[in-house]
């Protein structure tokens, strides 16, 4: 499909995505968006108030497909400890086909100080989302044999785990090398083993709601 057949609103989207995920919302320009997207200035008004109503929509529109991607790689996983390493497994390849840019909703609180800015709140949803999933795959595992991982604790493995993700996104953009989004996996791994001090700990820990 060539340019000119994609709609306008995706083409702006599709600029949107780029500009915004690898020079920062701050550094684009509406300008630069529309000749980017080539469209009329019109028309990007018409489907979009501002520069910031654009980045929400992008934002929604990544945290959907970004978890949609996770989904998809957990339901081709085999077996209870494969489903729950699956997640963690995307790391690496999500990182190398963004040139270690990391995570667009860390990088976009990192633009935005403000913690009620309504381009934080994707960025909460998504991991707030993902922890529930994540919690969800802790708890399979732990049931698949209730002998082997008697010992893990779901609610610190589960916030380990997201930390781990988190964590790992944002050292492979600071060094700006594929390393720690390729550790994440061999550390979420690590969480469940018996010997881990993670996997069991409970005291001190107290669950956080993401949404408030």
């Amino acid at each position: 499909m060539s340019d000119s057949a994609i709609p306008p609103r995706q083409r702006i989207l599709s600029a949107a995505n780029e500009l915004f995920y690898h020079r920062g919302f701050n550094a684009c320009s509406i300008g630069e968006i529309i000749a980017a997207a080539d469209v009329a200035k019109a028309t990007f008004y018409a489907h979009f108030a501002s520069k910031e109503a654009l980045c929400v929509e992008y934002l929604q529109q990544q945290n959907e497909e970004e978890l949609e991607l996770i989904h998809r790689a957990v339901s081709d996983a085999r077996g209870p400890f494969e489903r729950y390493m699956a997640p963690a497994r995307l790391m690496e390849p999500f990182s190398a086909n963004n040139d270690q840019r990391g995570c667009r909703f860390i990088n976009m609180a990192a633009e935005v100080p403000a913690a009620n800015s309504v381009l934080r709140k994707p960025g909460v949803d998504h991991y707030a989302r993902l922890r529930t999933y994540i919690s969800g795959l802790v708890s399979d595992l732990k049931e698949s044999d209730p002998v082997q991982y008697a010992h893990v604790h779901v609610t610190a493995v589960t916030d380990t785990y997201l930390l781990l993700i988190g964590g790992g996104l944002v050292m492979a953009e600071l060094f700006n090398e594929l390393w720690p989004a390729r550790h994440i996996a061999h550390s979420v791994e690590m969480l469940v083993r018996p010997q881990s001090p993670i996997a069991n700990e409970s005291s001190g820990l107290k669950a956080v709601d993401l949404c408030k």
